[in-house]
């Protein structure tokens, strides 16, 4: 029999979950040998951990690369953070005394390639994309694309992004004054914490406080028993761990535009109504970089009835800290031993409903509701949030 592709890829993982005295372990995997689990992080960086038979899936798919890498942007994050608040205090020390005075008539203002209004914050701040340029406050970019060169003393240059790509480009962000975006050392947080916005309260939005009883599902062997919603179809490391758990037997319904070789479910735009009729909802992200999460992390976990199985930054909890268990996180095990553990869960309800006891107490709603203060379509606040950090670190006249 020739075994080729994911059939060779899944059967070494079956031999390392079933023998992995029997496996040879060379290269970058020796210092797997003998390990029970691998540890990342440490000093400022929240440590994370991974099972020896993930690290091997993660190593064999190419993975392991992208989270390496992850960490040394979070290092680079941290030591720019760092540096930036030293300039500031630095800047803040010798400027004291010497801070301009702002009025509806002089407010602050912030060049950007759309947006023109006055905005009602604590220091009068406005958009303008009339005004050139050079005599901005702030030059806001959306890209990696602009002149970066100051035009005058007192400006301060700005990116915003809530996509991983922002971090790639150290050069541009070597650049910056201000940082609006996703990573926790961005001088300005923003998150995709719209997910959560409806008419209902949070409370309801999350299904806390409601009678949490043991669900019945249908025959799962006969049916899917996860869901994605997935539409953005060039996330390669989220296809692939899809792909891999449909081959160790999860069968899932795709109602997005990627749909892994299968038949789309359907076209429903109802995610929450539609997530609720399986066991399972698989919330992927397209990216694994720390502090990016978007509206799938919130949505995957507002039934009542459903765990949701999340795959993007392992750090995900430094949002949400909770000694409950409320999801599972795909990066804590191969595909294999993913699929084996929803089958368990399935034979075994009542392990199955220790992941859905968290909504009786709803201790973690604190930490959504912390969340939300950095939602990035509440658009003033965070345009407010930049003009209260320039006035505060670089609004100082120039004659002194």
């Amino acid at each position: 029999m020739l075994i080729i592709g994911r059939d060779l890829t899944l059967l070494v993982y079956f031999l390392i979950l079933n023998n992995k005295s029997s496996i040879a372990i060379t290269n970058s995997s020796d210092s797997l040998k003998n390990t029970k689990s691998v540890v990342l992080g440490g000093d400022h960086l929240t440590p994370i951990t991974f099972s020896v038979t993930a690290v091997y899936y993660l190593k064999m798919t190419k993975m392991w690369d992208l989270i390496i890498f992850n960490e040394e942007r979070q290092k680079y994050l941290y030591q720019r953070h760092m540096a930036k608040m030293k300039e500031n205090e630095e800047r803040l020390k010798k400027n004291r005394g010497y801070r301009v005075s702002r009025s509806k008539e002089n407010p602050i203002t912030i060049y950007s390639v759309n947006g023109n209004m006055l905005i009602e914050c604590s220091i009068p701040c406005q958009f303008k994309i009339s005004e050139c340029s050079e005599t901005a406050d702030v030059i806001l970019s959306m890209t990696d694309s602009h002149d970066y060169q100051k035009k005058h003393s007192r400006q301060a240059r700005a990116v915003i992004s809530l996509e991983p790509d922002l971090i790639d480009s150290t050069d541009m962000l070597d650049k910056m004054d201000i940082i609006i975006g996703f990573p926790k050392y961005a001088e300005i947080p923003i998150n995709y914490f719209y997910g959560m916005k409806g008419d209902k309260p949070m409370e309801e939005l999350m299904g806390l406080n409601a009678e949490i009883t043991l669900p019945v599902w249908p025959d799962y062997k006969s049916k899917a028993i996860a869901s994605t919603f997935i539409s953005n179809c060039w996330a390669w490391q989220r296809n692939k761990y899809v792909e891999d758990l449909q081959a160790a037997g999860v069968t899932i319904d795709h109602f997005g535009g990627c749909t892994f070789g299968k038949q789309r479910a359907s076209a429903s735009n109802e995610k929450a109504k539609e997530q609720a009729n399986y066991p399972f909802i698989l919330a992927f992200e397209n990216s694994l970089k720390d502090d990016y999460f978007t509206e799938k992390y919130f949505q995957g976990l507002q039934t009542s009835k459903s765990i949701m199985i999340y795959l993007g930054s392992k750090r995900i909890e430094d949002y949400a800290p909770t000694n409950e268990l409320y999801y599972i996180h795909a990066l804590d095990y191969s595909p294999i031993e993913l699929a084996s553990y929803m089958n368990y869960l399935l034979e075994n309800q009542e392990e199955f409903m220790k992941y859905l006891t968290w909504k009786k107490k709803g201790e973690i709603l604190k930490s959504f509701k912390e969340l939300e203060k950095y939602d990035f379509t509440n658009t003033e606040k965070w345009i407010c949030r930049t003009c209260e950090h320039y006035h505060k670190f670089y609004d100082f006249t120039e004659n002194k």
